[in-house]
């Protein structure tokens, strides 16, 4: 997925597995019984929504980068050796 806003969703009885989005965000949404597994849907992607009896499990971890936006490998080093050169 590469960038998704759910809003005013029910999300009932559903099992995420395997997400990583960087622009994915649930607005006014509800989850019901609902199971994330090894997903990187942390809490500041739900937007005031409600997450009932619901289970997070393996939860990614570190920085995610997304390729599937326009960076290429150019900005990537050059964002990398402006942040050395403020060091």
């Amino acid at each position: 997925m590469k960038s998704v806003t759910f809003e005013d969703s029910l999300f009932e009885e559903c099992y995420f597995e395997d997400i990583t989005s960087s622009n994915t965000f649930f607005k006014n949404c509800t989850f019901i019984s609902t199971v994330f597994y090894n997903t990187d849907l942390f809490e500041y992607k739900f937007i005031n929504s409600r997450v009932l009896n619901s289970t997070f499990l393996h939860n990614k971890e570190g920085c995610q980068l997304d390729f599937s936006d326009d960076n290429n490998a150019y900005m990537i080093y050059f964002v990398s050796f402006l942040g050395t050169l403020a060091v």
